[in-house]
């Protein structure tokens, strides 16, 4: 039985803890009347929670929240990695849906993410806080971090709302089961950080504000790169003839010097051959990404084929009989999405693999009828030059406690985006 009191912030209707073989761990679930007069639902698992609920609030075009999507890729989740999610009601009417990822650093990947900034000057700003921080990571075996969002993906694919909802509501809301959340997960110690990802710049203030005065410290990070498919582009000669003549020279240069490569789509009987080479190639552009927190699962991408056929689909490049790259791309409702891609960095070396790929995405786009080609955000200014302009993110994190406040900073300042020039490829 658990004692219901007016001391804490939240009123408890009914709750449920999920508890492992040591009593002292707990995971919250069950259902919550939230301080703003909502509802909350919540669970450790998508099963828990009703199909039915879920897609009423989650709208076709956000699929990286869809109940498919989600259910295959918790099945195919890192092993440093669990999930929240929560459907939000208002007079017993479901109004929105939270999704969330718990990532679990160990010391040694702790070592691995702070590398980029403790060879930097900033290095100082922590001085004896870092030490500090690092000992009581040890102490509670890691560092943990809630994300509303998805850690692989960017956009925003953390919070759903039904198109009635108010957003102010459903973010104070948001920031309410973060605090149920962090106060009871103790599955594998404290939560010590909360990240809320990826905002666009022209949407984000809808939320701003609310996360803000909850003391949310907001941050810009690398822009979301999306190529604009003009109408009259019907194919991938009509871009050609857009560019001006030196980039059409340039594009024309890459295509050439990749014509002894043999492309070819993977249907998943292919794909789960091959699987583990195109899993290295994933890995060797993961392991030299500015910041990440885990890896995905070494059958994630054949998994992904199997689950949607139609809209997932995935291009192996071959040089003399061996996989060098592959390209993935998610086809959607309103846009096409560049997932990710993998690369043989000696053979990136003579032969432009990554421009190639960029071109391979748009042709691919333009030939699928697509108004927008999704790029992702890295290598914004290469990508400008195939003709993505760029959209801002914002970002809200939140610290637990004083040290990691201070370890917090730096990685802030190291993710926000950096300075590079626009290119504009196309005729005036």
């Amino acid at each position: 039985m658990f004692r219901i009191t007016r001391t804490s912030h939240f009123i408890l209707e009914q709750k449920t803890l999920i508890r492992s073989k040591n009593k002292n761990i707990k995971i919250p679930s069950g259902n919550f009347s939230l301080p703003s007069g909502l509802q909350l639902q919540l669970f450790p698992a998508l099963e828990k929670s009703s199909k039915s609920d879920w897609k009423k609030v989650v709208s076709k075009e956000s699929f990286f929240m869809q109940w498919d999507y989600l259910s295959a890729f918790e099945k195919l989740s890192p092993g440093n990695m669990k999930f929240h999610y929560a459907l939000i009601s208002e007079g017993g009417k479901l109004i929105a849906a939270f999704y969330f990822q718990v990532v679990h650093l160990s010391t040694e990947e702790i070592a691995y993410v702070l590398q980029p900034i403790t060879s930097s000057s900033k290095i100082h700003t922590i001085g004896n806080g870092l030490r500090e921080w690092l000992k009581k990571c040890r102490k509670e075996n890691g560092f943990r971090i809630l994300i509303s969002g998805n850690n692989f993906i960017s956009g925003e694919f953390g919070v759903a709302m039904k198109k009635n909802a108010d957003p102010k509501k459903v973010f104070l809301a948001l920031a309410e089961t973060v605090k149920i959340i962090t106060k009871s997960d103790r599955s594998e110690g404290k939560i010590s950080a909360i990240l809320v990802k990826d905002y666009f710049e022209n949407n984000a203030i809808t939320s701003s504000d609310t996360l803000q005065s909850k003391r949310y410290h907001r941050f810009l990070v690398e822009p979301e790169m999306v190529v604009n498919i003009a109408d009259e582009w019907k194919n991938f000669d009509d871009y050609l003839g857009a560019l001006a003549k030196k980039y059409r020279n340039r594009t024309k240069s890459v295509l050439k010097k990749t014509e002894i490569l043999h492309v070819v789509e993977l249907s998943g009987a292919e794909l789960e051959i091959a699987s583990p080479e195109i899993f290295m190639l994933y890995k060797n552009v993961c392991q030299r990404a500015k910041f990440r927190l885990s890896m995905l699962h070494p059958d994630y991408f054949s998994e992904m084929k199997k689950a949607f056929p139609e809209k997932f689909r995935i291009f192996g490049y071959q040089k003399n009989g061996k996989w060098v790259a592959f390209r993935s791309s998610f086809y959607l409702p309103t846009h096409f999405v560049a997932h990710f891609i993998g690369i043989d960095y000696s053979v990136n070396e003579s032969l432009p693999l990554y421009q190639r790929i960029l071109y391979d995405f748009i042709r691919e786009g333009i030939d699928a009828g697509y108004e927008k080609v999704f790029l992702g955000r890295t290598a914004a200014e290469m990508k400008s030059t195939v003709g993505a302009f760029p959209n801002d993110l914002v970002c809200y994190i939140r610290h637990r406690n004083g040290l990691s406040n201070q370890v917090i900073r730096p990685f802030i300042d190291y993710l926000k985006p950096s300075t590079w020039i626009p290119r504009n490829p196309f005729k005036d």
